[in-house]
């Protein structure tokens, strides 16, 4: 899932150019969304398309032990410091995948600023507290969602790091809690628990941010083979936004009201981070030669990379001014 007064100025223009960060990348999405052909130069190559390669190289930061996995209760924090780690300013990113999907986006945004940046996630665990935790297995051979009571541990571990570490910003994200393939923790409850979690990292002092999440295709055919199915046609892979609030996704629709509820009553400030990855009417899988997903719900590493300008952009009103 970074900041104070240096932050609050223009980005450093050797960093970042003159140009509009946000109006650049809307003009590469709207490319984007009527591109039909894969390039022969695409990134990650197709050969690794499926491999041990594709996650190493396309997920997050490849080799990070800092990514808790589902027996885990806890991460070396000392050994999980990113961006600018000589720097007395210190952003943590707290939640499950949803955040650390963009661990490649903020290790970079925190050399470049002059920040340093610690990550405590844990997977399939957001970080709210929710009345029953569930780990999803992702199984295709019908429901798999099990009880999880590493999650609970892991996050009041996670508070009381952030409690010792006292950071100037916490950005947290995190994925609904599912209850079975079709079905995910209410919109309210969803709100309930951050409102929650707010309130008690707020009390170590630091101000929160909470970063929206990306567009699922979960009832899609995931990133890559969806493009490796349709290589002249690579615009079917793409979404509609019309479906990130239609009932035939209730994971992602039931998700994306949660964070409305929450950015409707200010439980926090929200980051959208939609305008990093769709047009108004189109959400693609690929941009020019550059896959954007990992997977069905998380972006690529090389996607997280190139959108550190138009994320700072995002970012930038809700900095800390002190």
């Amino acid at each position: 899932m970074l900041f104070v007064a240096l932050l609050v100025g223009a980005p450093e223009a050797h960093a970042f150019g003159t140009q509009d960060p946000l109006l650049t990348l809307s003009a590469e999405l709207a490319a984007a969304a009527v591109q039909q052909k894969l390039p022969t130069d695409i990134q990650p190559p197709p050969s690794e398309w499926g491999s041990v390669q594709w996650t190493r190289d396309a997920f997050s930061l490849p080799d990070n032990y800092c990514f808790a996995l589902r027996p885990d209760l806890q991460v070396p924090v000392q050994a999980c410091r990113f961006g600018d780690q000589s720097s007395g300013k210190l952003l943590a990113l707290v939640g499950d995948s949803q955040i650390y999907q963009w661990l490649p986006a903020f290790d970079l945004w925190g050399k470049l600023n002059h920040w340093q940046v610690v990550i405590l996630a844990k997977a399939g665990c957001h970080p709210w507290p929710s009345p029953t935790y569930t780990y999803d297995e992702h199984r295709s051979d019908g429901d798999a969602v099990i009880p999880y009571p590493q999650c609970p541990v892991f996050n009041s571990w996670a508070k009381r790091q952030l409690l010792k570490l006292k950071p100037a910003l916490t950005i947290v994200s995190g994925g609904i809690g599912t209850l079975s393939s079709l079905a995910g923790e209410h919109a309210i409850g969803i709100e309930q628990g951050v409102t929650a979690l707010v309130a008690s990292i707020t009390k170590t002092g630091s101000k929160v941010i909470m970063l929206g999440n990306p567009p699922w295709f979960i009832q899609d055919q995931p990133s890559p083979l969806c493009l490796s199915l349709h290589p002249t046609s690579v615009a079917h892979c793409s979404m509609a936004t019309s479906l990130l609030k239609s009932p035939t996704r209730p994971l992602m629709a039931e998700m994306t009201k949660a964070i409305d509820l929450i950015s409707r009553d200010n439980v926090v400030p929200v980051v959208r981070v939609l305008p990093l990855l769709c047009t108004k009417q189109r959400c693609p899988t690929i941009s020019a030669s550059t896959v954007m997903y990992f997977d069905g719900t998380h972006i690529s590493h090389q996607w997280a990379l190139h959108l550190v300008p138009a994320l700072t952009e995002l970012l930038q009103p809700l900095l800390p001014t002190t």
